[in-house]
């Protein structure tokens, strides 16, 4: 039972006195020397003091402390109730004590007490239930705290802002979601360079759930997660956004034994994403290069046969006059040619020709490669335009294998159309460098298929042997340049980039 602290050792405790009280002074009906004595005991030390009925929240007692605090007087305090009076600026609160007092317990707990005219001030109270004129009461003593959570706000404040200051120095994303009442999981924190990046700072996203950040598709998969972690089970997992590469790790937050939130925080591993799969693509580029190697000189000795003998067979057609048959052999002629192209490609694997470098002029290199580009687009009906300076910059290249990379890019652009489609190519230059554009209007490249794009022996072309994105990619960064590949349902934009000429 609750024994007030300036009473000396052996006195009665506070129950008792109470009940005395009632013996005593109710039933002899003396009640000026209750008041007395409750005034005296009860305001000893104490700068909150009441005595409230626990079923309705009446007020029985109230010291000169809550007098003050409020601002009401007695007579028009005594015999309402809290809510009433609205005296607490929570007043949930007392609807937890409520329900959690027992008879043998004591709660402390925390609480804003309202002035009538606004403003409010801060009590520990200590909580006891009691019985009083027969019916059960909460007996509440307390002291004002007020500068004390002042100081503590302020030096909470302080470590806050000496948190997020050093939290947003981080590389990486450290965040918090906080559990409300409603079961709403919102963003509390939110810091760290790849916040700033992706616009996920704390003044940004304060308030929010991450269904208000992230599309349905993404949630999906970060959704099992979060009921993961706040489970109790901390986890972590990969999630792509745009062109970002991100690993997530989820923790339960706990507060008092239980879990009222997630904490978590997020990695990119973009970049090395990418080196890996440069890596993979160096790896298998190694093996593919000798196997292809190897196969190409076993074919390129019987073909030159093949292609003699047929070349023979063609002049002995001719000789004797015999037409039947000749269209044949410019058709096994022409097979043979493709053939041969493809083993020379097969063996650029192994070892790519040595480059001669020489100062290259743009212009120069869409002149020469036009008419050729012409001819192909003429064949599907495609219509092909061209912007460019009559000038043109200057790079560091090899003609020859530029005008291959820029033809193969073109005729790559005109088969992904239908007859009718447009062909743009222009040329662009900026702090970079210089780019030649390629635009097609055709129906693009499915999302899953980009990243296979500049694999060895990958093609959609029915007819195609996937090599040609993969060797012009070597070529154009062997001439320190970079090739990239955009599309959508409008099209596909193939930009090849150089470093100017010094």
């Amino acid at each position: 039972m609750l024994c007030l602290t300036n009473y000396r050792r052996g006195m009665p405790c506070m129950s008792d006195l109470i009940q005395r009280f009632d013996q005593q002074f109710v039933r002899g009906k003396d009640p000026e020397l209750m008041e007395l004595l409750l005034t005296r005991i009860l305001g000893i030390r104490s700068e909150f003091v009441s005595i409230t009925t626990l079923a309705e929240g009446k007020i029985v007692y109230v010291n000169d402390g809550v007098l003050q605090t409020t601002g009401w007087s007695k007579e028009e305090i005594l015999g309402r109730t809290v809510h009433d009076m609205k005296i607490y600026v929570d007043p949930d609160k007392r609807n937890d004590v409520k329900s959690t007092l027992t008879e043998d317990e004591i709660l402390e707990q925390q609480i804003n007490v309202r002035h009538k005219n606004g403003g409010f001030v801060s009590y520990l109270l200590r909580l006891q239930m009691i019985p009083l004129f027969g019916e059960p009461c909460i007996l509440a003593v307390g002291w004002d705290i007020t500068r004390r959570r002042q100081l503590e706000q302020e030096v909470h404040n302080s470590l806050k802002n000496d948190l997020r200051q050093t939290v947003q120095a981080l590389d990486n994303l450290v965040f918090k979601l906080t559990l409300g009442k409603d079961g709403r999981l919102t963003f509390e924190l939110s810091e760290g360079k790849i916040a700033r990046s992706m616009g996920m700072t704390t003044d940004e996203v304060y308030g929010k759930t991450l269904s208000d950040l992230f599309p349905a598709d993404v949630m999906e998969i970060v959704q099992p997660h979060v009921e993961k972690a706040l489970s109790g089970e901390p986890t972590s997992f990969e999630l792509e956004t745009g062109d970002r590469v991100i690993i997530k790790s989820l923790s339960p937050y706990y507060e008092q034994g239980r879990i009222t939130g997630v904490v978590g925080s997020a990695i990119d591993i973009t970049e090395r994403k990418r080196l890996e799969r440069l890596l993979q693509v160096s790896e298998l580029s190694a093996v593919v290069g000798q196997l292809a190697a190897g196969a190409a000189h076993e074919i390129r000795n019987p073909l030159t046969s093949i292609k003699g003998f047929v070349q023979l067979i063609g002049e002995i057609l001719e000789e004797h006059r015999i037409e039947k048959g000749r269209n044949y052999i410019e058709l096994i002629l022409s097979e043979l040619s493709r053939i041969n192209h493809l083993v020379t490609e097969m063996l650029w694997l192994r070892k790519p020709k040595e480059s001669v470098y020489e100062s290259v002029n743009i212009a120069k290199v869409l002149q020469d490669v036009l008419p050729l580009v012409y001819v192909e687009a003429n064949l599907k009906s495609i219509q092909v335009s061209c912007h460019f300076s009559s000038t043109g910059p200057k790079i560091n290249a090899n003609l020859e294998l530029l005008k291959q990379v820029i033809l193969n890019l073109c005729k790559n652009g005109i088969d992904a159309m239908d007859s009718g489609g447009h062909l743009q190519i222009g040329e662009t230059v900026h702090e970079q460098g210089v780019s030649i554009m390629i635009r097609d209007n055709g129906p693009g490249i499915p999302h899953d298929l980009a990243d296979k794009l500049f694999t060895p022996f990958f093609t959609t072309k029915p007819k195609g042997n996937g090599l040609g994105l993969f060797i012009s990619k070597q070529i154009v960064r062997e001439m320190g340049g970079e090739i990239d590949i955009s599309s959508d349902a409008a099209g596909t934009l193939v930009t090849v980039t150089f470093p100017l000429q010094n």
